[in-house]
């Protein structure tokens, strides 16, 4: 690995595939210096390319994540130049913007989940980084600022542009136009971050398990399609009435936006859940059978490819329990059967067949079984693992290596 002024990267299990990214600045609180903005795209490109990194899990090295943007930093680009020329001065202000802004765009345009583990300090340009990323957590002694109101400039370099969208446009605004400093259980109500952890350790430990859970699956060289299917004699019949009790569940009976927000967090935790199948690089095939009820639509609808036996039936069910399909099927069910189809499923709830799943293109073909759904997707899905070897000989291009193919690895490069 190449070395950094302001970074370290560091692989702490020799077999694992979850890679340490620190901001390296401690006795400067991992300020964010010149050196950072020109080496943190490097880095996160280097670790993007690296076939043995599937988790970056970003941190920060000392008692704080980040305490934001170097003040040197800012007396650099704001300094005044020798020429006089107004216009040459903001030209040279905006390129130096512009290359702030890119090196923080590198985290969003990364290939691999990003995975912020935040304690202590997280202020001003702090933010501008953990927005990029694709999850947030943060220990106890966390605290947030969008402090950049206070050195009178704007928050450009990602936090208007990001934070919008994760915890509302209102709650952006208002931390941004105050700078007040908030906690990380603030943070965790607002959905900022996706859980508080006790202390630093528990954080590092928390961060960590759900590093290697997503990489033992996503990036397993053992996986190369994931078929989706149900146990005994349904597919799947929803969320569980429990399940949706909790969520529902009354803590603050005289305070009705703390149950509003409480179930707008639930919400937010179930509907990444499913979404974690969207975001899954290997194929996904769902094989369903009996029962494919609520819930397991949003599931269904995630998948890549779905197919299904002949004593299937399906039911978007919500509306019969005064609830609205939001964990998937009104965001995905439209673009797979048609807006006009997808409204009339959703507001009537009506039970519907495997057969007519399929004339609705939810599925793409029915089986005569079970076993035979069983035999056919199975079928698929090797034939998911050949065709890269089929396509090289057909095409006349160089023998290669089958098991590189099994993997998703190309000889020639990277796509």
């Amino acid at each position: 690995m190449e070395e950094y002024k302001s970074l370290k990267i560091i692989q702490k299990s020799p077999n694992s595939l979850v890679y340490y990214l620190y901001l390296n600045r401690a006795t400067h609180l991992n300020a964010l210096s010149r050196d950072f903005f020109t080496e943190f795209p490097k880095a996160i490109s280097s670790l993007d390319q690296n076939p043995n990194v599937a988790v970056i899990i970003l941190a920060g090295s000392g008692k704080h994540f980040c305490s934001g943007i170097d003040l040197q930093t800012l007396g650099d680009i704001f300094k005044e130049s020798d020429y006089v020329d107004c216009g040459r001065k903001v030209e040279r202000l905006r390129r130096h913007i512009k290359f702030l802004q890119e090196a923080i765009t590198a985290l969003e345009c990364c290939r691999k989940p990003v995975i912020a583990a935040v304690h202590g300090a997280c202020i001003g340009g702090a933010i501008d980084i953990i927005t990029a990323c694709d999850i947030r957590y943060c220990s106890s002694d966390a605290f947030f600022s969008v402090k950049e109101v206070d050195l009178a400039i704007t928050a450009d370099l990602g936090t208007l542009q990001r934070l919008p969208s994760i915890v509302g446009f209102g709650n952006a605004m208002e931390l941004a136009l105050t700078g007040r400093r908030f906690t990380g259980s603030e943070a965790k109500d607002l959905g900022l971050v996706s859980k508080l952890f006790t202390s630093k350790e528990a954080l590092e430990e928390g961060v960590k398990v759900v590093a290697e859970a997503i990489s033992s699956l996503d990036q397993n060289p053992n996986v190369a399609v994931i078929i989706l299917a149900g146990s005994g004699k349904h597919f799947c019949s929803g969320v569980n009435f429990q399940t949706l009790a909790d969520v529902f569940k009354e803590t603050h009976a005289a305070d009705c936006a703390r149950n509003v927000k409480r179930i707008q967090r639930h919400i937010k935790f179930m509907q990444e859940a499913i979404t974690a199948l969207e975001c899954c690089r290997k194929p996904v095939i769902a094989a369903v059978h009996g029962a494919c009820i609520g819930g397991a639509i949003d599931l269904i609808t995630a998948c890549d490819i779905r197919y299904c036996s002949s004593d299937a039936f399906f039911s978007i069910k919500e509306v019969d329990l005064a609830m609205t399909a939001d964990l998937g099927i009104l965001q995905r069910l439209p673009s797979i059967v048609g807006s006009g189809n997808a409204m009339e499923l959703a507001l009537t709830g009506r039970r519907f067949t495997g057969s007519e799943a399929k004339d609705l293109c939810l599925v793409s073909k029915v089986f005569t079984s079970k076993e035979a759904l069983e035999e056919g997707v199975k079928v698929v899905a090797d034939g998911i693992l050949s065709w890269p070897i089929h396509y090289m000989q057909q095409s006349g291009l160089p023998s290669m290596n089958p098991e590189l193919h099994r993997v998703g690895i190309h000889p020639l490069g990277d796509y």
